[in-house]
């Protein structure tokens, strides 16, 4: 018999059977009760963003990329905390511990698309840099830094640079829900030399 344990403070039962005697009393509250995790999965610059849950906000939560059998070595977060998942395309596995007790183990499966590496053009006087992932942001610097959500020029669609000799260009693609993609690094030379590009 299935029972709707959030309908009842306290569950008693016992075992019947006709020619026996009846068992003795089981009980069992809610407080002995351990939800497995749930998951809330909301898509951000980066990759996936995943909400971990279950019904004691006192209990501890571990979770892994790679196997359910999961221990206290495994990665921990407390109930409601998020985790950010990027350049990842698999299962994740997670349970929750209180006071020695575990829960079921609960499974999720994340794809975290990557955005397509930049790719540079040139028009006219200017250097246009895009992705041909639909609706991404091309974020990019000149002063040879590393692009990043927090670091950069970010345009919709596609960045128009000014062509100038010897400006080094380093670029990626982000899109919510989606890894940043692979970096675009090059150097505008001279239209008869072949500019560095890594």
């Amino acid at each position: 018999i299935k029972v709707k344990l959030s309908s009842f403070p306290m569950i008693r039962a016992i075992a019947i059977r006709s020619c026996f005697t009846d068992s003795p009393v089981a009980e069992m509250t809610l407080d002995s009760f351990l939800a497995p995790p749930s998951f809330t999965v909301t898509g951000t610059f980066g990759g996936r963003k995943v909400v971990f849950d279950t019904n004691y906000s006192t209990a501890d939560i571990y979770f892994s990329t790679t196997t359910s059998s999961l221990t206290t070595d495994d990665h921990k977060v407390k109930p409601g905390k998020s985790v950010v998942f990027s350049h990842f395309y698999g299962t994740l596995y997670a349970r929750a511990y209180l006071n020695g007790r575990w829960s079921n183990v609960s499974r999720l499966i994340l794809k975290i698309p990557d955005c397509a590496k930049p790719q540079a053009s040139q028009d006219r006087d200017m250097l246009v840099i895009r992705s041909s992932t639909p609706d991404s942001y091309i974020i990019y610097t000149t002063d040879e830094s590393v692009p990043s959500i927090t670091n950069g020029t970010r345009t919709k669609g596609e960045a128009r640079i000014p062509f100038l000799i010897g400006t080094k260009v380093r670029a990626i693609a982000v899109r919510s829900g989606f890894s940043d993609s692979e970096e675009l690094r090059i150097r505008l030379a001279d239209p008869d030399e072949d500019p560095d590009e890594g």
